[in-house]
């Protein structure tokens, strides 16, 4: 990736309060404390990702005050909020009225997140509930992975390697 692709992520990082560096190819993000609650709105390219939205919505569960997601490329792009809502996050979805494009949700964070059942809806949704998992308390399942395997390559061992408490389970044939 480069560096100026990144911006509208990286800003909304630092909004956050998180610290982010770029070097060469890779990007660094590190928690300076206290998260805060920040606005985001998804948008074509090169706006802030639709890819983004569901992990970055799992990082304002955790943050400090009342975020909101604007999804306004795709319909439907937050129903992976339901199984958030369904570990403890507290987030409420809305369409737009009077006929404007796009749902908003809005956040109430921190919200200590608890284990529980949740599903994969896609590839992005997937993604969201592997990081909600990691950081509830208790032991997440998550079903229907095959979107999630689709999409990221090698991620149970990648996560292990940085200390993550994290197991796949094939079910039998």
């Amino acid at each position: 990736f480069r560096e100026h692709d990144m911006l509208p992520l990286s800003e909304k990082l630092r909004e956050a309060g998180a610290e982010v560096w770029h070097h060469d190819d890779a990007m660094l993000v590190r928690s300076t404390g206290r998260l805060r609650g920040v606005d985001v709105q998804t948008l074509p390219f090169p706006g802030f990702p639709t890819d983004l939205q569901a992990p970055f919505a799992v990082l304002l569960t955790q943050a400090e005050g009342i975020s909101r997601i604007h999804a306004r490329v795709f319909e439907d792009r937050l129903r992976y909020t339901d199984q958030l809502v369904a570990m403890g996050a507290r987030i409420h979805v809305e369409k737009y009225p009077n006929g404007k494009y796009g749902t908003k949700a809005e956040i109430v964070g921190p919200t200590k997140l608890v284990g529980t059942p949740v599903r994969a809806l896609d590839i992005r949704a997937g993604a969201g509930m592997v990081l909600a998992g990691l950081v509830a308390e208790g032991r997440t399942a998550i079903s229907d992975v095959h979107h999630i395997d689709r999409g990221y390559e090698g991620l149970v061992p990648k996560l292990r390697e940085l200390g993550a408490r994290i197991t796949e389970v094939t079910a039998p044939a």
